[in-house]
């Protein structure tokens, strides 16, 4: 699209010993205390490769238990208006012509939701 540019410098940089510091800093030190959180996406049957990476590397690099909730993608997001896809979830939006007014006018419009 006109305008954009990749910035890699704006990235977050990859750093689990700040991650587990700031895990302690918040009381838990002892990473087996931190609770279960839960990852919705949409789908049938089991997660992506994608999806099945994310966790891994949060149990691997951090030791934090990740819980997949997968909803068919007919309910995803009745319940995500809801409130029922737990602690984080993906979703995706691409573009249905490549012009930036194809976002704009959804989400900056003064009759958007």
């Amino acid at each position: 699209m006109p305008g954009y540019v990749y910035k890699p410098e704006r990235a977050y940089p990859y750093d689990p010993a700040q991650a587990r510091q700031l895990l302690a800093e918040a009381g838990y030190a002892d990473i087996s205390q931190f609770p279960t959180l839960t990852y919705t996406t949409s789908g049938y049957g089991d997660v992506g490769d994608y999806d099945a990476a994310l966790i891994s590397m949060w149990q691997d690099n951090l030791g934090v238990t990740i819980e997949p909730q997968i909803i068919d993608p007919f309910l995803f997001y009745d319940e995500l208006y809801g409130g029922n896809v737990g602690h984080f979830y993906d979703s995706g939006w691409c573009a249905d012509y490549p012009d930036p007014q194809n976002f704009l006018d959804v989400l900056y419009h003064s009759g958007s939701r």
